[in-house]
């Protein structure tokens, strides 16, 4: 009796429970090795995006203010949500700056407004403070918070974007 059950071959039914275990743990660690890489990279393409998005907003501002004749709002050392300015060509005269609809718009003469911001983020503050000093050609700070709007990645990035230009002459 002892010599037929020797000869069987076969798993016992720990030994199954145990490979089902390993197999579990192995799979498992797989996936989520997957959702933390997959999480990652989609952080990481969000900040670059945003990253991406107000450093070229901010020197598209700058350069517009350096080209401008004069600073029309706001007014000498005070701050607003808009800025308007003055520009040589009648045709991009006046240029203005505002937020409408949480995006950053640019209207050139009485050209429609454009968006600067892609619909993706937006723009949930913007200041111009108009710094210029007396007898000088102009000069305007401006900031602006830029961020993602969360849909199904649940990943909130914002960035606050600072910068300033001063007219050439």
């Amino acid at each position: 009796m002892k010599n037929i059950l020797k000869n069987k071959k076969g798993f016992t039914l720990v030994e199954l429970l145990l490979y089902i275990a390993i197999v579990g743990v192995l799979v498992g660690s797989v996936g989520a090795t997957f959702l933390l890489y997959s999480n990652g990279k989609t952080k990481a393409k969000v900040i670059a995006d945003v990253e991406y998005s107000g450093n070229y907003t901010s020197r598209l501002i700058e350069q517009t203010i350096r080209d401008a004749s004069s600073i029309v709002s706001p007014a000498t050392s005070t701050a607003s949500g808009t800025m308007s300015l003055a520009m040589a060509s009648s045709t991009l005269n006046p240029t203005v700056f505002k937020v409408i609809s949480n995006r950053l718009y640019i209207t050139e003469g009485v050209g429609s407004a454009i968006p600067l911001t892609p619909a993706l983020y937006t723009i949930s503050s913007s200041t111009f403070i108009n710094s210029s000093k007396p007898n000088s050609s102009g000069s305007v700070s401006y900031s602006f918070t830029m961020g993602n709007i969360s849909n199904n990645n649940n990943f909130s990035y914002q960035q606050t974007f600072y910068g300033s230009a001063t007219i050439r002459k």
